[in-house]
């Protein structure tokens, strides 16, 4: 197969761009505006309504799954939400959650208190020249949707991670579910980035292996060389 690679170096750089939009380690005090918790009902504490129930956007969203992937959706509808898992409002006006580690600090979903904005900035220059596109995660859940519609309409972003509970998360917060039936989006998650590409590409012949590789800002040199050379030994 002819190997063609591009790898998303740019969007490391372009973070400086966007302010503090990716700020893992100094979200705003639980409870202020930069960050309004939001009710397991979907409606926020200070009166203000979600654009969407929790439960209903992961329905809608498994099912439109489970109509192309029934395995991927059984996998992600057994994962538990994390417990420690608060919904908020980011500072961009996303929905979004924070999370609790084992020594109680305090993360934002996807490393980002501005989601869509910050996704919007750091994938400004994608474009349809190329091949598909691999995320190495799920982000905040915003950033293979931001994606995809700076793609061609027959082009796919491949989303993997590792955590079937991150997925979850996602899918109770955004619209998936027409790039997923239309297959713009593909969500992949848990197992090995390898088998689980190849599984997907030995059951579904008719879509293009992923040439590009998008990175975020808070992924190490080491980690974007580590998918950089387990995507290439798929490819070949």
């Amino acid at each position: 197969m002819a190997w063609r690679f591009w790898c998303g170096w740019l969007w490391r750089k372009r973070a400086s761009s966007v302010g503090d939009a990716r700020e893992p380690d100094s979200p705003g005090p639980l409870g202020k505006p930069v960050a309004r918790r939001i009710h397991k009902d979907g409606s926020s504490v200070n009166g203000l309504t979600a654009a969407s129930r929790p439960a209903e956007q992961f329905a809608r969203n498994l099912a439109a799954l489970r109509s192309i992937l029934p395995q991927i959706a059984d996998r992600i509808e057994r994962a538990s939400l994390p417990a420690a898992a608060t919904p908020v409002m980011g500072r961009d006006g996303t929905e979004t959650y924070q999370l609790a580690d084992e020594n109680g600090s305090i993360h934002w979903l996807g490393g980002t208190s501005m989601p869509r904005a910050s996704a919007e900035e750091l994938f400004a220059s994608v474009g349809p020249d190329g091949g598909n596109v691999l995320l190495p995660g799920i982000f905040s859940g915003v950033e293979p949707l931001v994606v995809a519609e700076r793609l061609a309409s027959h082009q796919a972003v491949f989303a993997w991670d590792a955590s079937p509970e991150l997925v979850k998360l996602a899918l109770t917060l955004h619209e998936f579910s027409p790039p997923l039936r239309a297959g713009r989006i593909v969500l992949l998650c848990g197992g090995e980035l390898e088998e689980t590409l190849e599984g997907f590409f030995a059951q579904n012949p008719g879509y293009e292996f992923p040439t590009r590789l998008l990175t975020m800002p808070q992924c190490s040199i080491s980690q974007i060389g580590e998918w950089q050379r387990r995507l290439v030994a798929c490819a070949t």
